[in-house]
């Protein structure tokens, strides 16, 4: 019996930011997201597309968390490069 590998997901969100008058809880910007990818390379476009369609600053940015199963890979910054865990 062969296992199948675990799914890769990406998370995106955000959260306000004070320096716009945007606080924690209000002013919500986007929504929260769990988006499967194929790669890490996937990962950070989508991460990239997610941020300019809200259009988050990075104070905003809190997502690029990359899942694979339950084991956390990799983190996507706010200017799309992947950082390994």
């Amino acid at each position: 019996m062969k296992l199948k590998p675990a799914k890769m997901r990406v998370t995106l969100s955000s959260v306000g930011n004070p320096d716009h008058g945007q606080y924690y809880g209000e002013n919500v910007l986007s929504p929260t997201l769990l988006v499967e990818v194929k790669d890490l390379s996937e990962a950070s476009a989508v991460c990239r597309v997610y941020i300019v369609q809200h259009n988050l600053g990075a104070g905003n940015w809190t997502g690029g968390t990359i899942r694979q199963g339950r084991k956390i890979v990799g983190r996507v910054s706010y200017n799309g490069r992947v950082w390994p865990a």
